[in-house]
């Protein structure tokens, strides 16, 4: 390794072992993971702007304009709650374990490092950071707001783990409730009623066979349907008359939902269906030149090439595509992310940076 790149090294590992020990796994956390970022802007001389909406503070650095030719480096510095320890940093080998460390605060580490050094160049890149703190608890109040302050740009890239592969697509979300009704009876009498419960299994095993779960594109095999929760029945010597269960669909771009609420409400009559909350999918053009130019960045410096896919999971992309606004996820290796071993591969971090820089460099030429 050259001698720089060990001093990169270290420098990208004491500023992620400071963003996990922020302990970011609420909003008190999450504003102190902020504050740092703030902080260590500043010291360097990047123009920052501080915002707050509901107890909940982003921020905004760079001299992007905000125009078409804007990159904006999106990243959210919340992690998911856990354990004492996983907010103890350690190193074995190649790889940082630490709460947060691949999703995503090893990418909000390098982006932080990269916006301390375009403030040195002569000609700075038309280039927004852009950090939230509540994309793991849904994104009411980050993205969205910053969005409606006018920051928005041309391109957008969300420092999710990846694993150095380039995100084109995510599914939406739909998460729909039903109820079913029964009849009740002596539990030692079954027949003398209606089972909701059983009824209510029989109706989600007809909603796995619907045409809607069988689509697939170039990224995606099918969409994916998880039976989430399910309530129903309250003492053994009864037969429930009523049965609820939740639907978490992940719909595929070209997908849409509405068609498959009306297909999942042909089920059956007597399901009462109710949307509980709706994300919409994200699809970026792969011959757009932003994509382009990051897909040669990453071949030029990946140890395993360059190579397109799809999210089955929804980030904050999703705020940008709706306004017209390309925006992929792309992100460092690891593995574990919302684990009790969640590990960044420090190698990747070097091989991040590296490809955003020569993204920036080839986006000056």
């Amino acid at each position: 390794m050259l001698k720089r790149d060990v001093h990169l090294m270290q420098e990208l590992i004491n500023t992620l072992t400071e963003l996990i020990k922020c302990r970011a796994s609420n909003r008190e956390g999450a504003n102190a993971a902020i504050d740092y970022c703030a902080a260590r802007l500043k010291k360097s001389g990047v123009s920052v702007n501080i915002h707050e909406n509901a107890g909940y503070r982003m921020l905004k650095a760079g001299r992007g304009k905000g125009t078409g030719k804007t990159v904006i480096l999106h990243g959210h510095v919340d992690v998911i709650p856990g354990e004492e320890m996983q907010f103890i940093p350690r190193i074995e080998g190649e790889r940082l374990y630490g709460r947060g460390s691949y999703d995503m605060l090893g990418a909000v580490a390098v982006m932080l490092h990269l916006m301390e050094r375009f403030v040195q160049y002569r000609q700075h890149p038309d280039v927004l950071l852009m950090l939230v703190p509540d994309e793991e608890v849904g994104s009411n109040f980050g993205t969205p707001f910053l969005i409606e302050q006018g920051y928005t740009g041309g391109f957008v890239i969300s420092g999710e783990p990846t694993n150095l592969d380039i995100s084109l697509q995510a599914k939406g979300v739909l998460h729909l409730e039903a109820e079913v009704k029964g009849v009740s009876a002596h539990g030692s009498r079954p027949w003398l009623g209606e089972n909701a419960i059983e009824k209510a299994m029989s109706i989600y095993l007809s909603i796995k066979e619907l045409p809607f779960n069988r689509v697939s594109n170039d990224y995606f095999p099918a969409p994916s349907l998880n039976l989430a929760t399910i309530n129903g029945g309250k003492v053994f010597n009864q037969v429930p008359d009523s049965c609820s269960f939740g639907l978490d669909i992940r719909y595929l771009p070209g997908q849409n939902p509405e068609e498959i609420i009306e297909e999942i409400k042909r089920v059956s009559e007597d399901m009462n269906l109710k949307r509980v909350q709706y994300f919409s999918p994200v699809s970026v053009d792969r011959q757009h030149p932003f994509v382009q130019a990051l897909f040669h960045a990453v071949a030029k410096f990946s140890r395993d090439g360059a190579r397109f896919f799809g999210q089955d999971g929804s980030g904050d992309t999703r705020f940008f595509t709706p306004l017209g606004i390309p925006a992929v996820e792309f992100g460092p290796c690891g593995a574990g992310h919302h684990g009790k071993e969640e590990f960044v591969v420090l190698p990747s971090l070097l091989e991040y940076e590296k490809i955003l820089l020569q993204f920036f460099n080839d986006y000056l030429s």
